[in-house]
């Protein structure tokens, strides 16, 4: 009669045989979606779905539907190979991107919700000598109501950005510290490298789509050049395109900004 022992032996050989060839032939996947660029407040934006087609039979091979998501991010494993990733992004375009998962350790996978297709248009290339683009931006909703003006020019051959904003002053009279509106203060600007034109061509680009409306926040775009002139509104409160950019030439916000003025004198705090 055969040991038991060696039947026990060669069934657990044959079991983990099988579970390390499927091993070998899976992809894991570590799925991140959501907003790529700076916002003023979390947002996570998620696709309503992630579709992955196995190609070259272009097979549906895994459809994420993110509103039956309660851990994020999101583990997956599928069959290795060249995919097809199809999602919707926040501008109403799909988005069909090409990978290829065929790594033996876990792969992080990051789809932009707020990432175009297309970056077809670049106003700043066009720029010569002088000659200037400037935005008029305000935001006007419940509980504010802001008004900037982003003036890029080229000048000797390289472009400067110039942010001016309405500003808050704080002073001191007495012991008691009062505040007044200041208009129109330069608040930054600086000399524009490459990575700050990529930022400017993603917000020109996704600011010519439609942004939708139905928030209790609007925010009004007015752009003025000779080779781009447009009126806009965003009232759906899920891009925040100025904010975005901003952050993306002068970095967050500086907390000492803030002025306060004492016997004639401004200090800073």
């Amino acid at each position: 009669m055969p040991d038991m022992r060696l039947q026990h032996l060669a069934f657990f050989f044959i079991i983990c045989t099988h579970v390390s060839a499927q091993n070998r032939d899976t992809a894991k996947l570590v799925l991140h979606t959501g907003y790529c660029r700076p916002m003023p407040y979390s947002n996570p934006a998620e696709p309503d779905s992630v579709l992955f087609f196995r190609q070259p039979d272009d097979k549906l091979m895994a459809k994420i539907l993110m509103r039956r998501q309660r851990r994020f991010p999101i583990e997956l494993s599928i069959p290795k190979g060249d995919y097809r990733v199809v999602y919707p992004n926040i501008y109403g375009e799909t988005v069909d991107k090409k990978y290829a998962f065929n790594e033996d350790t876990a792969t992080d996978l990051t789809l932009c919700s707020d990432s175009l297709v297309a970056y077809p248009e670049n106003t700043l290339s066009k720029l010569k000598e002088k000659e200037r683009l400037t935005i008029i931006y305000q935001s006007i909703g419940c509980f504010n109501n802001s008004h900037e003006t982003l003036t890029i020019i080229r000048t000797k051959g390289r472009l400067e950005a110039r942010l001016v904003a309405d500003t808050t002053e704080y002073y001191l009279k007495g012991d008691s510290i009062h505040y007044r509106p200041k208009r129109n203060v330069l608040v930054n600007r600086k000399r524009l490298t490459s990575a700050d034109s990529l930022a400017f061509l993603d917000f020109e680009n996704a600011l010519r789509k439609s942004h939708g409306h139905g928030c209790t926040n609007s925010d009004y775009y007015s752009i003025k050049s000779k080779y781009w002139n447009l009126l806009q509104v965003d009232g759906g409160c899920r891009w925040w395109g100025f904010y975005a950019l901003k952050i993306s030439l002068f970095g967050p916000p500086d907390p000492n900004q803030t002025t306060i003025f004492s016997s004639g004198r401004r200090a800073h705090r």
